[in-house]
C-alpha cells in the first residue's frame, strides 16, 4: 500500500515541474485552506448532482491539496493521522457535549 508520504512525494514532484514557484508557506496557509474548501464545495455539488464519479474526483483533489499543504509546511501527515487516531479511539462517541 502506498503511504501518504509516498503520494505526497509524487504530488510534490508533479507540482514542482508544473509550478516551479513555491507559494505555499505558513503566511499563505489560509489561501491553501480556502483551496481545500473550494474542492469540498465542488464535492458537495457532485453530491447534489448525484454524481459519484465527480464526487470521487473532488475527494481526490481534496487529498492532493491537503497532502501538498502539509508537505509545504513540513507536517508529516502519516504521523499526525496515526497520533490523532489514537486520541479519537480514546474519546466517547459524542465528545464535547455535541447534540445529534
Amino acid at each position: 500500500m502506498t503511504s501518504i508520504m509516498e503520494f505526497t512525494a509524487e504530488i510534490e514532484a508533479y507540482l514542482a515541474e508544473k509550478y516551479p514557484e513555491k507559494w505555499l508557506n505558513w503566511e499563505s496557509f489560509p489561501k491553501a485552506l480556502m483551496y481545500i474548501v473550494s474542492e469540498c464545495a465542488e464535492a458537495m455539488e457532485a453530491w447534489r448532482d448525484d454524481n459519484k464519479g465527480a464526487a470521487g474526483e473532488e475527494l481526490a483533489d481534496i487529498a492532493i491539496r491537503l497532502f501538498h499543504t502539509a508537505s509545504a509546511l513540513g507536517i508529516d501527515l502519516d504521523e499526525e493521522i496515526r497520533l490523532k487516531m489514537e486520541v479519537n479511539k480514546s474519546r466517547p462517541v459524542h465528545h464535547g457535549r455535541k447534540k445529534i
